[in-house]
């Protein structure tokens, strides 16, 4: 990995928010797989690799965000009683309408990501400050126009256009 040019997801040409200012970056995105305790399974968790002008590197996938300005995702205000109240046809609404985390009273122990594309969080957690950097896990949600267009959970782009599905293979649970 001396000189790796190959992201999961490369994302070009986004706008971003510092400090009032807004710039226009790309970022890296590595999914890195976690393998379950019977090393049967994994599942991924995603960080940006890199920032700033990635014009020579290159992705599996790659998505031109120009137009586009990163958006923080809220935390819906209610808090569900278990994960199963919550099913993909919700989760995708939810993001549609500016959420990227719900709050669940009763997590399993044995869960360790979601299988539905919305961040869960206990009611405990709290989410530290929003800002895209280098390790920081790629959850936000894409705007044009004032309208949300995509999201990130977890490093999967999910076009909310799209009702044919989307390809985040799994959401993060964070305790």
């Amino acid at each position: 990995e001396n000189d790796r040019k190959l992201f999961d997801l490369k994302i070009e040409g986004l706008t971003y928010q510092l400090k009032g200012k807004p710039y226009v970056l790309d970022l890296g995105i590595h999914r890195s797989e976690i393998d379950d305790d019977q090393h049967r399974d994994f599942w991924y968790k995603s960080q940006i690799s890199d920032q700033g002008d990635l014009s020579t590197y290159y992705g599996y996938q790659t998505f031109d965000a120009t137009g586009y300005s990163v958006k923080e995702g809220r935390v819906f205000e209610e808090t569900v009683n278990t994960v199963k109240e919550i099913d993909e046809t919700r989760a995708l609404e939810l993001l549609a309408a500016g959420y990227t985390y719900i709050r669940v009273q009763n997590i399993p122990a044995q869960m360790v990501n979601s299988a539905i594309p919305i961040n869960l969080i206990s009611e405990e957690y709290e989410l530290p400050e929003f800002r895209l950097g280098v390790g920081v896990n790629p959850t936000f949600l894409l705007e044009n126009e004032g309208e949300i267009r995509f999201a990130l959970i977890n490093g999967f782009l999910i076009d909310l256009n799209n009702t044919g599905g989307h390809s985040c293979k799994n959401a993060l649970l964070l305790r």
